[in-house]
């Protein structure tokens, strides 16, 4: 089982070793099954990956002193391994183990697993829960953006579904309320000649605050012809200090209509991802730090 949740984000298994049957026991499945949909979450973050690493150079996985050379206890960290900048994975590799203790360097991190999805974790030595049950412990690196898809029953069936980008701004520890990220989009089965002539999509997204708005931008860096892109259905802003003034919404610099909800859901017009530029809030009174989720 725990080399199956690893083997999500790694392959761990090679020719003459033992075959590792995710389905033999019900309890395996079930683990196994929410690992994978993790994986599917998030491909459109790990298939952007592979194009930076393949246009710019570099790695997609990578170790974590790789991205904190400056700092010495990262050396040490054989268990931990980045995906990206952005997505620190913690594997739990000892037998019947219920908990599994890290080490997280200076930054601000979010859990994207399911016991404690969405909380910051301070830079330092932690102990996270590691149930059999539960999803190994995963973070987002506080200054991220990540373009994820709900998961279908394959790849090619995902790739139809609304994009949604997770917000993860930094809380302090280096850049404060504000956040990056991309995304690289093809047609998923073409090969690649030369990028230079290839048929792709790719945007940069930043996110800003200040003391009374935020504003997320969208900038479409190589456009396409031809092809068919998902809309952008879901944008979740993790630590958002602020409750949001409905009322302020705008998409493009046009004002549009919103319906406040308990957990902060906020229609728009299902459009491409291509028709957005800027999405604009005010934030109002102070609230209890939480994240918001924009539903487009």
């Amino acid at each position: 089982l725990r080399w199956i949740d690893i083997d999500e984000f790694r392959n761990h298994n090679g020719i003459g070793l033992t075959a590792q049957d995710p389905a033999i026991w019900k309890s395996v499945a079930d683990a196994a099954k929410k690992a994978i949909l993790f994986r599917y979450t998030y491909l459109p973050y790990l298939f952007s990956l592979h194009f930076y690493a393949s246009m710019y150079g570099g790695t997609v996985l990578r170790p974590v002193f790789y991205e904190y050379s400056n700092d010495t206890k990262t050396y040490d960290l054989g268990e931990q391994f980045l995906w990206g900048s952005s997505m620190l994975i913690i594997p739990v590799i000892k037998k019947g183990a219920k908990d599994v203790k890290a080490y997280l360097p200076q930054d601000d991190w979010y859990s994207l697993y399911d016991t404690k999805y969405g909380q910051i974790f301070k830079p330092g030595e932690q102990t996270f829960p590691a149930e059999k049950t539960s999803l190994i412990p995963v973070l987002v690196r506080g200054g991220s953006i990540l373009p994820r898809q709900k998961p279908n029953v394959t790849t090619a069936a995902t790739r139809n579904n609304p994009f949604e980008l997770l917000i993860a701004p930094g809380a302090g520890i280096r850049t404060s309320d504000q956040a990056e990220g991309f995304l690289y989009w093809d047609d998923g089965e073409s090969i690649v000649e030369s990028f230079s002539t290839y048929n792709y999509y790719y945007w940069k997204f930043k996110y800003v605050t200040s003391d009374k708005n935020a504003m997320l931008t969208i900038t479409l860096e190589r456009n396409a012809t031809n092809l068919e892109i998902p809309t952008l259905d879901t944008v979740e802003v993790f630590n958002l200090n602020y409750k949001p003034d409905f009322n302020s919404f705008k998409l493009n610099g046009q004002k549009v209509g919103s319906t406040p909800h308990p957990v902060w859901l906020f229609m728009l017009p299902s459009l491409s991802i291509c028709h957005y530029h800027r999405l604009f809030f005010t934030v109002a009174v102070p609230f209890l730090k939480a994240f918001v989720s924009i539903l487009c």
